[in-house]
């Protein structure tokens, strides 16, 4: 193994594993808002079958269209996605394979093989780990906006009909 493979395959480990809980985090944030957009779309309801004025029906109209948005971008987010990563099951044949073709004298090539192979995938899966969690962060920021945005509708529309 060369010098410091150890440490490096010790710490995208860890990297990796925070990006999944941060990846975790982040669908259990989509899930509260989606549970708010529905809770708001069923206040618009109520509020648009008391409601007679226009101002109301438009105001309604602007949160229910912020909701249907918000709903949109939260289900594709929450979709179940694959997540790629290095696969530690197909390790043990891959390890014969080199051990073959090095022969078993070689071991310290098999480990070099196997380290920097694994170190380089992990880099990858790293990276397209952080890609999506950046984007899906985007979108759940934007729906956030959304959301706030069509509760400020909804408040209006409740606070209208007590006038």
């Amino acid at each position: 193994m060369a010098i410091g493979d150890q440490i490096l395959l010790e710490r995208l480990s860890l990297r990796e594993q925070m990006v999944m809980q941060q990846a975790d985090a982040l669908d259990v944030k989509a899930s509260i808002l989606l549970v708010a957009v529905t809770f708001l779309a069923t206040h618009s309801m109520w509020v648009l079958s008391k409601a007679l004025l226009p101002l109301i029906l438009y105001d309604q109209f602007l949160s229910v269209l912020l909701q249907i948005i918000a709903g949109v971008l939260l289900a594709v987010h929450l979709r179940v996605s694959e997540y790629t990563g290095v696969t530690a099951e197909a390790f043990p044949g891959w390890r014969d394979d080199l051990v073959k073709f090095y022969g078993e004298s070689r071991e310290k090539d098999v480990e070099q093989e196997l380290s920097s192979a694994i170190i380089k995938k992990s880099i990858e899966c790293v990276s397209d780990a952080v890609s999506q969690n950046n984007r899906k962060a985007k979108a759940i920021q934007f729906t956030y906006w959304l959301t706030l945005g069509s509760f400020v509708f909804n408040l209006i529309g409740a606070a209208s009909l007590l006038f």
